[in-house]
């Protein structure tokens, strides 16, 4: 965790000197966990939200790296069982955008996402069981696979929509694969 902070400071440092544009963003998340034990594979949904600080790093002409450092919370209620995750991730998206005049553009970005979990609670009745650390089912740390597009209007605004899949078993134990799917749409502020 300690080196996942530290490594987005450092970013976020370096990003200051050379970036053109910084964006503030919150949005809406769909996820997905697949849980495959031998042959047969379990999908259980989630909803919830994120709220970013990102940056657009400059490459060349229409290329930039999208960065951001994003905290995310999910959750789910089903009969008597509740689950909650709170995660922070550091996107590193290839990002090509495409001028269509009039103060609109377009891009489509892909590239990995960083993620480290924060808390994982399922709470059943009155017991709640914390899933991650040393005693949890689930390890801490993922890679995500992403891609997506979406539109900016006046270089101030940018509206966005992203798939991302996990790219690692987070499963803690040893007879379980888990892999983790996002569906991203938000909104973000330019400056």
């Amino acid at each position: 965790m300690k080196k996942i902070l530290f490594a987005a400071a450092v970013l976020f440092c370096c990003v200051n000197a050379s970036a053109q544009r910084f964006n503030v963003g919150a949005g809406f998340l769909h996820g997905a966990d697949f849980a495959t034990l031998g042959n047969t594979t379990s999908r259980y949904g989630t909803n919830g939200g994120f709220v970013s600080v990102g940056a657009d790093i400059p490459l060349d002409g229409a290329l930039t790296v999208d960065t951001a450092l994003r905290f995310l919370f999910q959750g789910s209620r089903e009969n008597n069982v509740h689950y909650s995750s709170m995660a922070l991730n550091l996107p590193f998206h290839g990002k090509y955008t495409m001028d269509f005049g009039s103060g609109i553009a377009g891009f489509v970005f892909l590239g990995p996402t960083l993620w480290t979990t924060l808390s994982t609670t399922e709470k059943v009745g009155n017991v709640t069981v914390n899933l991650v650390g040393s005693d949890g089912i689930y390890k801490r740390f993922d890679i995500l696979a992403g891609a997506g597009a979406g539109v900016e209007i006046d270089n101030r605004i940018r509206l966005k929509a992203g798939y991302d899949r996990g790219l690692l078993n987070y499963s803690a134990t040893g007879n379980t694969k888990r892999h983790r799917s996002l569906i991203s749409v938000g909104i973000h502020y330019m400056f």
